[in-house]
């Protein structure tokens, strides 16, 4: 049976693992140590690197909330009062094992505009990790089927409207055969 429970900040629905198929027994034991030392490294790299991206666009989101409030306060000192927007990124990450699928929800904080959805997928991924966006009963990345990409990280742009507390989710499926850390940002922008 499937069942729904509670990540961090965000609800997780996992599909029940499926019996993984294994690769043949090989007597290559150096081979396959060197592999797995070699995957090691390159997965080891691309966590500081995905470490240091969040933390530069929380710092960019600061800088951004700063220099607006800035603005308000000059235009405030003219006797101008400028219409606030907030902006809302929504991160989405999770480190899939072979076979394994997730979906993860978010409620959108105000009513609003998807604007833009990010996505990456690490180097090794070959096409075989699916992911797509909905929210509410609606899918909008891609309008139909799944995404599958290869160390990539593309941006795709949207004016996609949403209310406040409708779900935003993303389904993701590894049909591969190792793990892969996926990670998904979405904006929302205040209407």
């Amino acid at each position: 049976m499937q069942e729904r429970n509670r990540g961090p900040g965000y609800r997780v629905y996992m599909e029940e693992e499926k019996a993984e198929e294994l690769p043949p027994v090989t007597e290559d034991f150096a081979g396959v140590i060197t592999e797995l030392r070699r995957n090691r490294d390159a997965i080891v790299g691309l966590t500081s690197i995905t470490r240091e991206a969040s933390q530069q666009s929380q710092d960019n989101g600061r800088k951004l909330d700063e220099l607006s409030q800035n603005l308000v306060a000059m235009a405030e000192t003219v006797g101008v009062t400028m219409p606030t927007k907030r902006i809302e990124l929504i991160q989405y990450e999770r480190n899939l094992i072979g076979g394994a699928a997730v979906k993860m929800y978010e409620n959108s904080p105000f009513t609003g505009l998807v604007t833009a959805v990010t996505i990456h997928w690490p180097a090794g991924c070959n096409g075989l990790v699916d992911v797509a966006m909905w929210h509410g009963k609606f899918q909008f990345c891609p309008r139909e089927g799944f995404l599958a990409l290869d160390d990539a990280t593309p941006i795709y742009y949207f004016n996609e409207p949403v209310e406040m507390n409708e779900e935003i989710w993303v389904d993701i499926a590894n049909h591969a055969l190792g793990a892969h850390r996926i990670t998904v940002a979405v904006s929302v922008k205040e209407t």
